[in-house]
């Protein structure tokens, strides 16, 4: 590259840098409170982690009854592998009541340092990478400054205590549906919690590399179609100081389209299973460690 051209790179970075969106709230704020959209016009709420934010110490006693449901907080709290894991499903419907996407709630708990827990570790369990099916994996690349600026993106400013990255990713949904595009993702620290917010995101729509899409795997040349309303996050949370425990607690917005499993319950059906084994094997690797 000449001179003059990393010259224009610089200044065409600092532009972005620059002119960023002025965005005064983090990606875990848009998406508890301004939602993820799925259809035009149509944005869908996810819930704030359960036990951030100012709780005392009857709602967190409370909060955590609620977490471990009918196995008691003792059972779902013990130090094993094979410790409950909570999981809810909620369908996504339109105004006309039609089912267009799933709403996922897991928890489970760890017993090990808040320090010792890597990004990448956390990021195979949001979605829930299977040891036994590598289908499930994700590919992740994250784009420079120089391919947002070749994109002609412009890149929201970086909060305090936040961490902004956006990572061209393609994952596998169960074996059968492959899903494509720029994932913003947003990591930050507060005392005793870590959240990691990540969206499918929109800004790329139009441009033909980087946006959202979708196509099933069975389907190998077929072109990819357009895709949009696919976020969530994960926290943990310190929950206990001395052993330490840490709550391990993911939401997800995830749209399904009619083509994907012609309107079954296939998702449904086999993502509490993913789920589950996915919180095993992470405690696996913590216990190997």
């Amino acid at each position: 590259m000449s001179t003059t051209s990393k010259l224009l790179l610089r200044v065409g970075v600092v532009m972005v840098l620059l002119c960023g969106s002025g965005s005064s709230q983090t990606l875990l704020t848009e998406l508890t409170t301004d939602g993820v959209e799925f259809l035009e016009g149509e944005k869908v709420l996810l819930p704030a982690p359960s036990l951030v934010g100012e709780l005392s110490e009857k709602q967190i006693e409370q909060t955590k009854t609620q977490l471990a449901g009918n196995d008691g907080w003792e059972k779902f709290a013990r130090d094993s592998i094979v410790a409950p894991v909570t999981i809810h499903l909620d369908y996504v419907v339109d105004k006309a009541g039609n089912r267009v996407g799933h709403r996922v709630h897991s928890a489970f708990v760890v017993h090990t340092k808040l320090e010792s827990l890597a990004d990448k570790e956390l990021m195979q369990q949001i979605f829930a990478k299977s040891e036994s099916n590598d289908s499930s994996g994700m590919k992740v690349t994250e784009l420079t400054a120089a391919d947002l600026l070749a994109a002609r993106v412009v890149v929201p400013d970086e909060l305090a205590g936040t961490k902004v990255t956006y990572s061209r990713v393609e994952f596998m949904l169960l074996g059968k549906i492959r899903l494509s595009g720029v994932m913003r993702i947003e990591r930050s620290s507060a005392p005793g919690s870590t959240t990691i917010a990540w969206l499918l995101d929109p800004k790329f729509a139009s441009n033909e590399k980087l946006r959202g899409t979708w196509s099933k795997v069975s389907e190998a040349a077929s072109e990819p179609k357009a895709y949009s309303g696919w976020g969530g996050y994960l926290n943990v949370t310190r929950v206990n100081e001395t052993p330490e425990i840490l709550l391990i607690e993911s939401r997800m917005l995830l749209h399904e389209l009619p083509e994907w499993f012609s309107a079954s319950n296939f998702i449904r059906s086999k993502l509490p299973l993913t789920i589950q084994e996915g919180a095993r094997n992470f405690r696996r690797r913590l216990k190997s460690q």
